[in-house]
């Protein structure tokens, strides 16, 4: 059963999708529907992991072609509790008393909850420009700009960084892409699975 929130947001995003009356044209089945918005945005921030691991894998290996780990620390003590120190998988490992996961080698459902978060958090972002992107007429700038910014905002560390810190703009290409390729991923996604059914629906 859908909580109240979830529900309302999903009424919401139906009406900007076209549908003035969510309630009437789904019926008993609006849960359902919008249980869809919990896969979508699932399904974006998994792709988007996957996307980020592809580019990464691109620039560094080893000279025997193994993708190099990029480990980060783990805050999720329900993960952490569930690990055995002394038989720790290759994708965690144990620096003092921190827990850090490989990002790089690890697939979103294998991530922590707070590293999962991150993609989760990007996924709504790139869902919701989809969405906007139906009524009004953005550009990929515009859309490179707000995911961009919106990072930051989530990652105060990478402000003071000298390339990642500055302005959509005024960032280097590849960095452009990855931040643009979030939106592409998510309108695909949200065409394959909130659309498919509005457009059968208008049929």
């Amino acid at each position: 059963m859908l909580n109240k929130r979830k529900k309302t947001e999903a009424i919401e995003i139906f009406k900007q999708c076209g549908i003035e009356n969510p309630k009437k044209t789904f019926g008993a089945q609006l849960d359902a529907k919008a249980e869809n918005l919990t896969q979508l945005y699932n399904l974006t921030a998994a792709s988007l992991h996957e996307s980020w691991r592809h580019t990464y894998a691109k620039n560094n290996r080893d000279e025997n072609g193994i993708i190099l780990p990029r480990w980060k620390v783990i805050k999720d003590k329900s993960f952490i509790d569930q690990l055995d120190s002394n038989n720790l998988p290759s994708n965690i490992r144990k620096i003092d008393d921190k827990y850090e996961i490989d990002i790089a080698n690890t697939k979103y459902e294998s991530l922590s909850s707070d590293w999962q978060r991150e993609n989760l958090e990007a996924a709504k972002i790139a869902s919701g420009l989809a969405i906007i992107s139906l009524t009004i007429r953005i550009d990929l700038r515009q859309i490179g700009h707000v995911i961009h910014e919106q990072w930051l905002n989530r990652n105060a560390w990478a402000k003071n960084d000298a390339v990642l810190g500055k302005n959509f703009d005024d960032l280097p290409l590849e960095e452009k892409d990855k931040d643009v390729v979030q939106f592409l991923i998510a309108k695909e996604l949200f065409h394959e699975i909130i659309l498919k059914d509005i457009n059968l629906l208008e049929r």
